[in-house]
């Protein structure tokens, strides 16, 4: 009989200083933390079928650029894409994650990059701790 095993992961996703802030229609820049931002990850396995639920403190994230980010960890995971599934909490305080506004492209980039890693740690430090 197959069991149910869940575990849990937790990394933060602070942008650097001067990171775009995404909404409200205005240019924002990171120019102090209030709060540190995280992204947290759930994952399910039962028998061979694995699923992961990451959710992120940024306001939001289009398809053209989630699909990536789980083809990313899908890749470095063994977990199948689709069932990879991306939550963001809609905070207006947090970086601009989608890269069709081009306010600092460079700091975007680079903070893409680094958002793609650290939602890549998540899953990977809740698979870890599958039980």
């Amino acid at each position: 009989m197959n069991q149910l095993h869940v575990g849990f992961g937790r990394v933060n996703i602070t942008p650097s200083m001067g990171t775009p802030i995404g909404g409200y229609y205005v240019v924002r820049l990171a120019d102090h933390v209030k709060d540190e931002l995280e992204a947290n990850a759930v994952a399910f396995a039962l028998g061979d079928t694995k699923a992961i639920l990451i959710n992120a403190d940024i306001s939001g994230l289009f398809t053209q650029f989630s699909e990536p980010i789980c083809a990313y960890i899908s890749e470095k995971t063994g977990v199948p894409a689709d069932h990879i599934f991306i939550n963001c909490t809609h905070t207006h305080t947090g970086p601009e994650v989608n890269l069709n506004r081009k306010i600092v492209p460079e700091k975007q980039e680079e903070y893409f990059q680094f958002f793609r890693t650290r939602l890549c740690d998540a899953a990977t430090f809740a698979l870890a701790d599958l039980k």
